[in-house]
């Protein structure tokens, strides 16, 4: 049975607590403590739960999140794909990133600014990195590293 987009409305207000519009990580820890979920479920949940960086998910971030997120195989592959180009593992791809994965594929002619101009057309926040979401979102909208690519 396929949920509408108020089923999802009620289960994100059964996570937003104390109702201001946002899930804190306090009300999620919460809500998972009532369940038996597991290790892995929560990271990943807590990995896609915060799109624009701000440390809560709204309504926006959460219905794209249920709405958006394929299979666990999908989501896997996603950040398999993501580990490739965040060289430092600090969870954002920045220009020196990208400069990097480009010339170990053998790619020389892009330099830094080049670089971060590609960053910039991803980076919905505009913190000059990209995060998994962006990424996520980019690769889900049908974009591909390739446009990016094609400056």
């Amino acid at each position: 049975m396929k949920m509408d987009s108020n089923q999802f409305k009620r289960i994100f207000e059964a996570f937003d607590k104390n109702m201001d519009g946002k899930i804190s990580n306090f009300e999620l820890s919460g809500l998972l403590s009532t369940f038996a979920i597991t290790k892995k479920a929560e990271e990943t949940l807590r990995a896609i739960m915060d799109g624009n960086g701000d440390g809560f998910m709204d309504i926006d971030e959460f219905m794209e999140a249920i709405g958006e997120t394929g299979s666990e195989s999908e989501l896997h592959d996603l950040r398999d794909a993501f580990a490739v180009f965040d060289n430092d593992g600090d969870g954002k791809i920045s220009a020196e990133d990208l400069q990097l994965v480009l010339v170990s594929l053998g790619c020389n002619k892009y330099g830094p600014e080049e670089c971060s101009r590609m960053i910039k057309g991803v980076d919905q926040d505009g913190d000059g990195f990209v995060d998994f979401q962006e990424f996520r979102l980019m690769m889900t909208k049908g974009a591909s590293i390739q446009c990016l690519l094609n400056l």
